[in-house]
């Protein structure tokens, strides 16, 4: 089994990715070697998704809703919602073990890292407009390839009435993480140069494994939502 290990650093005397060069047969996964070490390649993320606590085996989400703003509870006040997530770059294990033949042949022992990025932001689909973007805190500098990514979101009476459901769908609100990776490209001496490229993956703060876990959305007392 493939694991992924995140670099926190790199620079030209350590490691670094030879951005113009595939060590996958497979050229729908991209797989970069490093400039030094036969042994060492670089995947990037698939796309995002939710983060899961390791020990309990739940997504770390939360959505709860809100009457705060209504002047008093009645049935005709509608709530606001919510949604608190970490999310986590999502590598395609099953491929990279496909792909596992193909560098058995360059390497002995190949070791799978995930990309380290120079730079990485975070940021929310801007088109929503049942979004309270004044509120919402999902636009921030992101980290490294394995930095839990927080997400915070305030959803109108329009919101929760449009993405309450599709949360479990795995069709709602959508985040993209765009970052960059610092590395190296052949020159024609046969040597190495520095390079960098831009790009970028995205994901939805829904999932299917939600349903799984009602508990994890509440009502404005605070009690488990029984129909969505």
């Amino acid at each position: 089994m493939i694991k992924i290990i995140v670099l926190l650093f790199s620079s030209l005397s350590f490691s670094l990715p030879v951005l113009d060069a595939s060590a996958a047969s497979n050229t729908m996964l991209t797989i970069y070697p490093d400039h030094k070490d036969l042994d060492l390649f670089y995947a990037v993320p698939k796309s995002l998704e939710i983060a899961i606590d390791e020990n309990t085996k739940k997504p770390l989400f939360s959505y709860h809703e809100s009457k705060d703003h209504c002047r008093w509870i009645h049935p005709r006040c509608k709530p606001k919602a919510t949604i608190r997530v970490l999310l986590r770059p999502k590598y395609d294990k099953l491929m990279l073990e496909h792909i596992r033949p193909s560098l058995l042949k360059l390497s002995q022992n190949p070791l799978i890292v995930g990309a380290p990025y120079s730079f990485s932001y975070l940021k929310l689909e801007n088109s929503f407009d049942e979004i309270d973007k004044e509120k919402s805190f999902c636009e921030h500098k992101a980290g490294q390839a394995g930095t839990f990514q927080a997400c915070v979101i305030h959803l109108t009476e329009k919101g929760v009435e449009l993405h309450r459901r599709s949360l479990m769908d795995a069709m709602s609100l959508v985040v993209h993480l765009e970052y960059k990776i610092k590395g190296v490209v052949q020159n024609i001496e046969l040597g190495y140069e520095n390079f960098e490229i831009d790009t970028g993956v995205s994901g939805t703060i829904g999932s299917s494994i939600l349903k799984y876990h009602p508990d994890l959305f509440l009502d404005h007392k605070g009690r488990v939502i029984e129909e969505i």
